[in-house]
């Protein structure tokens, strides 16, 4: 810890609170203002002590900093992203842990707006959903080619900034070729964009993983709706048993776009595009051919114009984090907004499942929800 730091009583490694982080030094950073919060962590803005720079520090919060494994892993997301190294990641600049057990990210601070709050007024025309997750495809291939599986996309962790996304929280990402695999049994991931192979807890998640994970945005982006919606159960028992309602089923979606969707969500990954590259190869009749080059977005302004129309402010917000989630999943305003009224989603029918699927999918629940 560098010379000066100072711990104020309430602090976040102590308490949990986030609002006690304020004013701290974590080594040669100062923590500003609270820019959101999420399960296991709060993000902050703030500044190199010495040099002035700009950054954003994702602190752990205090009731994890002790429990190895979580530590473990919001490390992980500090090493993957930084050997990653690719413009559409999330920069990393510095982690460590203070003297009184609070550990910290500190990454580049971002000026845009997360897919969480462009998807919650979709449906958006096919075009632009499109590029956005052929922009996403550069940055993944990067980490797929260094044996990292993100395992936890999802429209609050990708952000749109300028003409370019940056993927965030690699913190449950799994390096493939690591002895330190997850074992099987072990369930990481946000349950409404998990794989299949993800919801039973499967020891060969792969690049398809991100892919299905990438389909239910496109699903999202271009129908308003999510495939599987409900309480966790729920969740997970439609991904593991049902077939996705077909998209034009819910919205006017091409019979092309609907094809590659629906092969994004396969259950079974060696029917999904098998890669990044073959994923964006299919996105090619909205986005044009690969080339040299990754895949810009519209103007902001562009992008976020409905917003207005929509009777929402377009409005700007520096962050490294998406929307916060309520307890029953669903997204909350970041603290930098304006609360605003997400529009409802359609619920999807229960199906009636066997009590044998019952019984597994409860024992994977779970492994989910406990610590």
């Amino acid at each position: 810890m560098a010379p000066g730091t100072h711990t104020p009583s309430g602090s976040a490694a102590g308490t949990g609170k986030a609002g006690g982080m304020t004013g701290r030094h974590l080594g040669n950073y100062e923590v500003e203002g609270l820019i959101g919060e999420g399960g296991m962590g709060s993000v902050y803005a703030g500044h190199h002590r010495f040099l002035g720079d700009r950054v954003a520090i994702k602190v752990l919060h205090g009731s994890y900093a002790n429990n190895p494994s979580i530590s473990q892993r919001f490390f992980q997301e500090a090493k993957s992203a930084r050997d990653i190294g690719h413009p559409s990641i999330i920069k990393v600049i510095d982690f460590g842990q203070s003297e009184d057990g609070a550990l910290y990210l500190v990454m580049e601070l971002l000026d845009g707006q997360s897919l969480a709050r462009f998807v919650d007024r979709a449906p958006v025309p096919e075009e632009t959903a499109a590029r956005i997750v052929a922009a996403c495809t550069d940055g993944l291939q990067a980490a797929h080619d260094r044996g990292v599986i993100h395992r936890d996309l999802k429209p609050d962790n990708i952000f749109l900034v300028g003409d370019q996304v940056k993927i965030l929280d690699f913190g449950i990402a799994k390096v493939v070729t690591s002895s330190a695999n997850t074992g099987t049994g072990a369930m990481l991931g946000t349950p409404r964009y998990m794989a299949p192979e993800q919801a039973r807890g499967a020891k060969s998640v792969g690049p398809q993983s991100d892919v299905y994970s990438l389909g239910v945005i496109l699903y999202e982006m271009v129908t308003g709706q999510i495939p599987f919606d409900g309480d966790v159960t729920e969740v997970l028992v439609k991904i593991l048993t049902e077939a996705p309602p077909r998209p034009s089923e819910v919205a006017a979606v091409s019979p092309e776009m609907e094809g590659l969707i629906l092969d994004c969500l396969s259950k079974d990954p060696s029917q999904r595009p098998q890669s990044m590259i073959d994923l964006r190869q299919r996105l090619s009749p909205w986005v044009g051919a690969p080339a040299a080059g990754p895949v810009r977005l519209p103007e902001q302004a562009t992008l976020f114009a409905a917003e207005a129309g929509a009777g929402r402010p377009s409005t700007t917000l520096s962050a490294t984090a998406g929307e916060r989630r309520g307890p029953s999943g669903e997204r909350e305003p970041s603290v930098a907004q304006a609360p605003q009224p997400a529009p409802p989603r359609r619920p999807f029918p229960m199906a009636i499942v066997g009590g044998v699927v019952a019984v597994a999918v409860a024992g994977a629940v779970f492994a989910f929800t406990r610590p």
